[in-house]
């Protein structure tokens, strides 16, 4: 654990489905997963593949309104962090979604290396997959109509 960068990564449960926890064992000394108390299990395969990290793995429910709670919750435990640890450790943020890059870059800004780091299934989605997409879900229409609706005034 020694030769281990120092990194923490913060990450909700779903996003935490999506990880290799081989690769993350190596990758930081720290894992706080954010989950909704409301979700009634987890399979036990997560548990015990989360739990191989010993005291290296915290748990904190969370609450998940329409993501928000999440971003708010990160948010008070990514400001904790920044007061109580050494500015040499490094945040690692594991989630798809760019409306936390404003808090990164804040984060950045006051001198702690802080980066969102996207799944592997969102960095698939690059933007020929996404152009490949928009073409099948086009062809679903027929000859003439749109696969956009029109806006309607209301009257």
């Amino acid at each position: 654990m020694s030769n281990l960068p120092k990194r923490y990564v913060f990450s909700d449960y779903e996003s935490l489905l999506k990880v290799d926890f081989a690769k993350l064992r190596k990758v930081c000394n720290k894992v706080f997963i954010l989950v909704d108390p409301e979700i009634d299990s987890i399979p036990v395969e997560v548990v015990i593949q989360a739990q191989s990290l010993g005291k290296r793995v915290k748990w904190i429910a969370a609450e998940d309104e329409a993501e928000t709670g999440f971003h708010h919750h990160l948010s008070f435990l990514l400001g904790q962090m920044h007061e109580r640890t050494e500015s040499n450790v490094e945040f690692a943020v594991l989630s798809d979604s760019d409306s936390l890059d404003t808090l990164i870059h804040f984060i950045n800004e006051d001198g702690r290396s802080c980066l969102r780091v996207k799944t592997q299934a969102a960095q698939e989605e690059g933007p020929e997959n996404i152009q490949e997409l928009r073409k099948k879900s086009e062809s679903n229409f027929n000859e003439g109509e749109s696969a956009i609706s029109p806006i309607r005034s209301i009257k």
